[in-house]
């Protein structure tokens, strides 16, 4: 019976070995038919700092880091470099043509970058090599057009960082990518019909290609080109190397296409990436010029080319102050004289910048490193202070040390009312009612602000902290240092409603202090909303004058308000103020969508446009005596005399043709001030012929030439009058009217 009975060893293998054909067998029914043909390809790799866009004219340098950090700009579309995210996971295409390739992370990135709702949009298209031949397994790659913005700088190098990884995040989450087929043709599903898409194109066998802005929906031809690499050194003649520097190239068969790219290297090496054939390299350098052109047969594996620059001068020093200071953030500029001479082995283009600029370091120190030989004007400044002076340079390096009369030095200590320091204050120095722009050095404690290079004369201070009101300090700044503690008052602000004359549209609300000069700053001012209400601030405690502006220049309202720390409440109820809603209609009876309107109230006029219904509201008006007109496009409306009321009015104008002009300019001393004409006269016939618009009045004008007298017939008030003129003259200006 024993040996009847099941070995459990043999139980155990057994189990193992159908789990394992399961297994199998599953793995098989999950497998897409068909070779992979991007499986473990070079790339398919994670997106890097390479996919990142440059951020043009700016170089960045990463401590410990020798390789050349490169600002590409060229006349062509920029380049892809074939990137994309991390390893693929194929899944077959809704039409079976091309694997659809998607990231792993993408779950996560989910939460960074959520997707649109909106994903029925696609992109088709074919990818063909130089020869015109599909290419199967080509990756392309969809990303959301006008996304791709860096984030700003921030002040903590790690956050930057961090935001810099998000961004990368963000990127690899909204793009998608997909694998040509053996008829070379892709479709990338998935997207968002509303946005269009930068498309890029990379294959194994080499060769990029790109396209912008696509629509979805559209069908497009990825044709890829060659790219290789150009390396090299740019160098002193003694060895030493040259860290700034731009790289130039121009292929034999593309001359309407240069190629140059900016290059911030810290031993001088380059890399630029160029499409394989016959060029022509050069490199040029700020202050210097060019080197001479070398011409290169650059293969499909790249090329190496380097430059030596001979007959170099540098300069170098420390900036100070008349008391030996350091000062830092001061600039010096060197500008060549026309009678510099050129090193014999270095080609120099006129195209080149002459005036090159160093700023100085926190110890006062600056340098240029590359310099043609020759006599230099030094401009030295710092804020408003500046000194010039002359040089000569030899080959090799120069010390020079510079004294600059750095003005004023100004440290501003910022206090509470408590005594506590303030930190974040906006500063703005005013001279001679002009802002002045000194150099701010970094500050040493906080609440402290130091600001030097000011001319030394009056000056007045205004500062800000945020949370509280702008403040003004009057103060006579001397040479050397000047210490002044400013208080940061708490702030003020003033809220309420305006009733009594209708919906207040386009009124500003407007602080003014009862002495002193009033601030032109937004704290200062607010825009009543349509249901009255405002708030303004902050502003210092205080005695102001607040006025109602209509129109953005008519004062209508004023009121003496005090102002104590923190929210003080005034209702305003208007009086004799006025709101005209207006109707404007056409001849045919229909809304005339657009019309002006024009309110003339004493001195002081007010328009409004029209909306597409033909209404238009002029608000917040003094009440008397007014005008009224509309105008759109040739049709005009009478123009309606009456007396306007408080409070709020309907009024309705029906446009018509013209059929007279009206005088809008007499000219004094003119024929028709001598004929008695006025503006605002209504001229309906001139020598007995009607007159209905300006062209008809000039055409009679004309054909009056040499007679003696002829006759206006004019509308004064709706009372008929006749005036003589001489034939062939006017003396005024006149439109189009209707009376």
């Amino acid at each position: 019976m024993a040996a009847s009975r099941p070995n459990t060893v043999n139980l155990a293998l057994l189990a193992v070995t159908i789990l394992s054909l399961m297994l199998a067998a599953y793995s098989l029914l999950l497998t897409p038919a068909g070779p992979n043909p991007r499986a473990n390809t070079p790339n398919d790799r994670d997106l890097s700092a390479q996919d990142l866009p440059t951020r043009s004219n700016t170089s960045h340098e990463s401590a410990g880091s020798k390789g050349p950090i490169t600002d590409r700009e060229t006349g062509r579309s920029d380049r892809d470099n074939g990137s994309a995210s991390g390893s693929p996971r194929d899944e077959a295409a809704p039409d079976g043509r091309a694997p659809a390739i998607k990231d792993p992370a993408a779950k996560n990135e989910q939460a960074v970058a959520p997707e649109s709702s909106d994903t029925s949009g696609s992109i088709s298209g074919i990818v063909i090599d130089g020869s015109g031949q599909a290419v199967e397994g080509a990756r392309v790659v969809a990303r959301p057009a006008d996304q791709r913005d860096q984030p700003r700088n921030h002040p903590d190098f790690e956050t930057e960082l961090s935001e810099l990884e998000l961004h990368i995040q963000r990127l690899r989450a909204q793009q998608r990518s997909v694998a040509s087929g053996l008829d070379g043709r892709f479709t990338i599903s998935g997207l968002n019909s509303a946005i269009s898409y930068d498309l890029s194109a990379s294959a194994v066998s080499g060769g990029t290609a790109r396209l912008s802005r696509v629509g979805c929906g559209d069908n497009v031809t990825l044709l890829l080109s060659r790219e290789c690499l150009l390396k090299g050194k740019v160098s002193r003649a003694d060895g030493k190397p040259l860290t700034r520097f731009r790289v130039h190239w121009l292929r034999a068969d593309l001359p309407n296409e240069p190629g140059n790219e900016r290059v911030l290297s810290m031993d001088g090496h380059y890399e630029v990436r160029v499409k394989p054939g016959r060029h022509t390299v050069w490199i040029s350098v700020d202050g210097v010029g060019e080197s001479p052109r070398q011409e290169i047969d650059i293969t499909d594996v790249g090329a190496e080319v380097s430059f030596s620059f001979s007959g170099l001068a540098a300069l170098a020093g420390v900036v100070s102050d008349t008391r030996q200071n350091p000062l830092p953030e001061a600039t010096v500029r060197l500008e060549p004289l026309e009678d510099r001479d050129n090193p014999d082995e270095t080609e120099f283009d006129p195209a080149v910048p002459r005036s090159v600029l160093a700023r100085c370091d926190s110890l006062g120190r600056y340098r240029f490193e590359a310099l043609a030989p020759g006599r230099y004007s030094v401009r030295i400044s710092l804020g408003s202070r500046s000194d010039s002076r002359e040089i000569a340079l030899a080959t090799g390096e120069t010390k020079q040390d510079f004294s600059l009369n750095a003005g004023a030095r100004v440290t501003l200590k910022f206090r509470s009312p408590r005594g506590d320091a303030i930190t974040d204050v906006n500063v703005i120095f005013e001279r001679k009612g002009r802002n002045e722009r000194p150099t701010a050095l970094p500050a040493e404690e906080p609440g402290v602000r130091i600001f030097t290079g000011l001319e030394p004369g009056e000056y007045s201070i205004r500062y800000f902290a945020r949370g509280g009101a702008w403040a003004r300090q009057n103060t006579t700044l001397v040479e050397g240092d000047n210490l002044l503690t400013l208080d940061i008052a708490e702030a003020s602000f003033i809220q309420g409603k305006v009733t009594g004359a209708g919906t207040p549209e386009g009124l500003l609300l407007r602080l003014r202090p009862e002495a002193g000069k009033a601030e032109s700053n937004s704290h200062y001012s607010a825009v009543v909303k349509t249901d009255g209400t405002f708030r303004a601030g902050p502003a210092l405690p205080g005695n102001y004058v607040l006025e109602l502006v209509a129109q953005q220049r008519t004062v209508v309202y004023t009121m003496n308000v005090k102002l104590g720390v923190g929210d003080t409440t005034q209702d305003i109820a208007v009086r004799d103020l006025a709101t005209l809603a207006l109707r404007v209609s056409l001849p045919d009876g229909k809304p005339a969508a657009g019309a002006r309107v024009t309110l003339v109230n004493g001195k002081n006029s007010y328009s409004a446009r029209c909306d597409e219904r033909g209404s238009a509201r002029i608000s917040y008006v003094p009440a008397g005596e007014s005008k009224l007109t509309a105008e759109a496009g040739e049709y005009r409306s009478r123009e309606h005399s009456f007396t306007l009321r408080s409070g709020e009015s309907d009024y309705s104008l029906e446009l018509k043709a013209p059929n007279c002009v009206r005088i809008s300019k007499v000219d004094k001393g003119g024929e028709a001030d001598k004929a008695g004409l006025q503006v605002g006269d209504l001229v309906f016939a001139y020598n007995g012929q009607d007159v209905t618009d300006r062209n008809t009045l000039n055409r009679l004008i004309e054909q009056s030439k040499g007679q003696e007298s002829v006759t206006l017939s004019v509308d004064r008030a709706s009372r008929v009058i006749v005036l003589s003129i001489k034939g062939g003259t006017f003396g005024g200006a006149y439109a189009n009217a209707v009376r």
